[in-house]
């Protein structure tokens, strides 16, 4: 390998660190919202035990909140999945021992 071909895959690798990163970013935020709208449910669930009826609109609306967040990661993930297998086909890697050697 030249100079040239290490800097072509330093930044290579460099560019996928960004991208991983900005995934795991979004992909996080979806999971707090997702996390945190069940714990609303919890506690409506232990205020219906303690005998507060429950809203079945405000239900509805956590559960479509909880409902696009999962459709959200869902999409990223695909979106991931299909970059990577693009950036495959025109990875300047030819084995993922060539990339080790790095």
């Amino acid at each position: 390998m030249t100079a040239t071909d290490d800097d072509g895959h330093l930044a290579a690798l460099r560019f996928m660190g960004k991208v991983v990163a900005s995934f795991s970013h979004d992909f996080k935020n979806a999971l707090a919202v997702i996390n945190e709208n069940a714990g609303l449910l919890k506690d409506l669930t232990a205020l219906a035990a303690g005998g507060r009826p429950l809203d079945a609109a405000r239900l509805e609306t956590l559960a479509d909140r909880i409902g696009h967040q999962v459709q959200r990661a869902d999409e990223m993930t695909r979106d991931a999945a299909d970059a990577i297998i693009e950036a495959r086909k025109a990875s300047p890697f030819e084995t993922i021992n060539e990339l080790q050697d790095l």
